[in-house]
């Protein structure tokens, strides 16, 4: 690298990310091993490598921003995983351009951003609209991103998934997770909390995804066996509902169940978990999983952000696209890159199975701490 370049980034301050240890792959759980090299065609080690570089990125654009503005116009990784830094031509260009570059990146001339997918979201709480197994039991284990809840009021219900486990301003655990989640209205919301239900039951079943062995049992009988024949738990409440513009709840664990959040962990049904151990911003491009208690963990990347939507009569703000699959009962799942978390999940253009085309909306999990001073990720 030549030093004048080099000294041109250093100086600004607008190099890559500080240099932090890669997680080894052989940490990854083999079933979120598996899910990277079926949904994305890469080994884990290149997923936790392109997700490093997206954080690079990010902490580029940051500062890229405040330097050049009138020439910088995005970044995103491409198809190969190559972090590219799109540049506007005319004043600054050159500046940022040889920025760029000395910090290993690909500058690109454009008069645009990098153009989004969009199609139509819906909320992707439980309608049963597929075959799907029993919620796994919770016992004493710790209660992790992505296991199945029940808010359920009268006759009505909603299955959705458990997102981040966190603490608040006051050191208490919760957990983040999808507001629409709520069955109470906003306006109900903050005079009568939804309570969570989990199922205690001794069984361990796995996520549906991808349907081999998907039970045949009337979907009626399965709904009344949910609710019914099986023994629950009150684990928790709602504590803060959908708001007008972002879609998620703070989930606040009833006291004898507290220390089953204390964790930092997100898994699927007999599968080992995943440790988070930071936050990541949603870079375009960047490669992402989740894990929902309906399809278990998937992979796709970062299509779009910053998007608007509709979702379940609420207008959604600050949202980004994703080509993960996901289908209803995933709502609320924490959405990941390497071992970094990014978003909660929040809506989809539903496909039927992981063959047909749909997009995945998360809302960043950033925009919730800002939101909610003191709140942090747990990383431990």
């Amino acid at each position: 690298m030549p030093i004048s370049l080099f000294a041109v980034a250093t100086f600004l301050g607008i190099g890559g990310a500080p240099a932090q240890a890669v997680p080894d792959s052989a940490e990854l759980s083999p079933a979120l091993a598996a899910a990277i090299v079926r949904d994305l065609g890469i080994s884990p080690a290149q997923f936790l490598d392109r997700a490093d570089r997206a954080q690079q990125l990010s902490a580029f654009a940051n500062n890229a921003r405040d330097h050049f503005p009138a020439a910088f116009a995005d970044v995103w990784l491409d198809d190969s995983g190559r972090p590219v830094v799109a540049v506007r031509p005319g004043a600054q260009e050159t500046g940022l351009r040889d920025a760029a570059r000395a910090a290993g990146f690909i500058a690109t001339i454009t008069t645009d951003t990098r153009p989004a997918k969009q199609t139509r979201p819906q909320s992707i709480s439980d309608t049963f609209g597929v075959p799907s197994r029993s919620p796994v039991a919770v016992g004493d284990r710790p209660i992790m991103g992505g296991d199945r809840y029940i808010v359920r009021k009268r006759s009505m219900f909603e299955f959705c998934s458990m997102g981040f486990n966190a603490t608040d301003a006051q050191g208490n655990a919760v957990n983040i997770t999808a507001g629409h989640c709520e069955i109470n209205g906003p306006a109900e919301a903050s005079a009568a909390e939804s309570t969570l239900l989990m199922h205690v039951h001794a069984g361990a079943d796995q996520p549906a995804y991808p349907f081999e062995g998907s039970t045949d049992q009337p979907l009626a009988e399965t709904l009344l066996d949910t609710l019914t024949q099986r023994p629950i738990e009150n684990v928790a409440v709602l504590a803060k509902p959908v708001d007008t513009s972002h879609d998620y709840a703070i989930v606040r664990p009833a006291h004898t169940v507290t220390h089953r959040f204390e964790n930092n962990l997100i898994g699927v049904a007999g599968a080992a978990a995943v440790s988070i151990d930071g936050i990541a911003d949603p870079i375009i491009g960047a490669p992402v999983c989740k894990s929902g208690a309906t399809t278990g963990f998937t992979c796709g990347t970062i299509s779009a952000a910053d998007q608007k939507m509709d979702v379940e009569v609420i207008q959604n703000h600050n949202l980004f696209a994703t080509t993960l699959f996901g289908l209803p009962g995933d709502s609320g799942g924490p959405i990941f890159s390497g071992t970094k978390a990014v978003g909660v999940l929040t809506g989809a253009s539903i496909a039927t199975s992981p063959s047909e085309s749909s997009l995945v909306y998360g809302l960043p999990v950033r925009i919730v701490l800002d939101e909610n001073p003191g709140l942090r990720i747990r990383t431990q």
